[in-house]
Parts: structure tokens; sequence; C-alpha cells
């Protein structure tokens, strides 16, 4: 599926905030292993993490990604955001918003 990650996120207020939701999901990632519960990480998952996170932060317009990938996002993001960031970040991938 491709999706489009370089939208801002909105604040609690519901305005945008400066930070997208690539940069939120490449954070993330870049943690994958270290965030809390992942402490069994396969070498593996934690290379497929960075890999998928340089496609995203590479990303200009619309990515690609797999619907492994897709997990792998909501995996991450659902423990590294708040809730609000991790359901904006939910809706982009099922809704395409």
């Amino acid at each position: 599926m491709k999706v489009n990650f370089n939208v801002p996120l909105n604040q609690p207020d519901g305005t945008p905030s400066k930070k997208t939701a690539a940069n939120a999901i490449t954070e993330c990632l870049y943690a994958a292993g270290s965030l809390p519960g992942q402490n069994n990480m396969s070498r593996e998952d934690k290379y497929a993490a960075y890999l998928l996170m340089e496609k995203i932060r590479n990303a200009k317009e619309e990515v690609e990604i797999s619907v492994e990938e897709a997990a792998m996002i909501k995996d991450n993001a659902s423990i590294g955001l708040y809730a609000g960031a991790y359901g904006q970040i939910h809706d982009i991938l099922e809704k395409g918003k």
C-alpha cells in the first residue's frame, strides 16, 4: 500500500504540530527493541525496523509499505507514542488520511 507519512500530526487542541507522522514513526522505529516489553526483539526484527525507518525517513511523498511493515509501525507506535499521536498514525495506515 502507498502511504504519505509526511503530514503534520495534530496537537491535542486540533492544530497542526511541527512534528509529522514520519518524524514520530521514525523515532519509534529508531528505538525498536528498547521500548517497554521489547527486550527479546531479535536482531532480524531490529534490522527490519531500521530498514523501514530509513525508507520512511527518506520518502519525500508516498512510500510503498507492506502489510507486515504496517503492523511493525503500529506495534512500535502503540508503545512509543501517546494515544493521540498513535491514533492519528493508525488512521493514516487504515484510512489513508
